[in-house]
C-alpha cells in the first residue's frame, strides 16, 4: 500500500507545483533581495528592459518576466544589485529613477 501512495503522491506534488502561477512565485519576494535571490525565486527567463545608472551613481536595472499561463508581463527593479520594487509594467513606469538619467 504504501508504494502505490508514493507513486500517486511524487506525480501529484509534481502537478501542482507546475500549476503554480508566476504571480504565485512573486509572493516570495522580498525587498533588499539580490538578483541572484530573484533569479533562484523566479528563473532565468527574463528579458532586461532598462539598464543605466541612477542621478546618484547607482547601477540601475528592470528585468522583465512573461507569465507563460497568463501572459501577463511583470517587471522586477534592482537598484545596487537590490530588489527595490517589481510589479506590472505600469506600476514601476514611475520609478524616478529610470526617467532623465543618462545613459552610461
Amino acid at each position: 500500500m504504501h508504494r502505490l501512495s508514493l507513486l500517486l503522491l511524487v506525480p501529484a506534488t509534481c502537478l501542482l507545483a507546475a500549476c503554480a502561477t508566476f504571480s504565485d512565485k512573486t509572493q516570495g519576494l522580498q525587498l533588499g533581495m539580490s538578483e541572484t535571490q530573484v533569479k533562484d525565486r523566479l528563473g532565468s527567463d527574463y528579458q532586461v528592459k532598462a539598464s543605466k545608472y541612477a542621478p546618484d551613481g547607482q547601477p540601475v536595472e528592470v528585468w522583465q518576466f512573461q507569465d507563460p499561463k497568463t501572459n501577463e508581463t511583470y517587471w522586477v527593479y534592482f537598484k545596487n544589485d537590490k530588489l527595490v520594487q517589481w510589479g506590472t509594467p505600469e506600476a514601476i513606469k514611475s520609478i524616478p529613477d529610470l526617467q532623465g538619467a543618462p545613459a552610461q
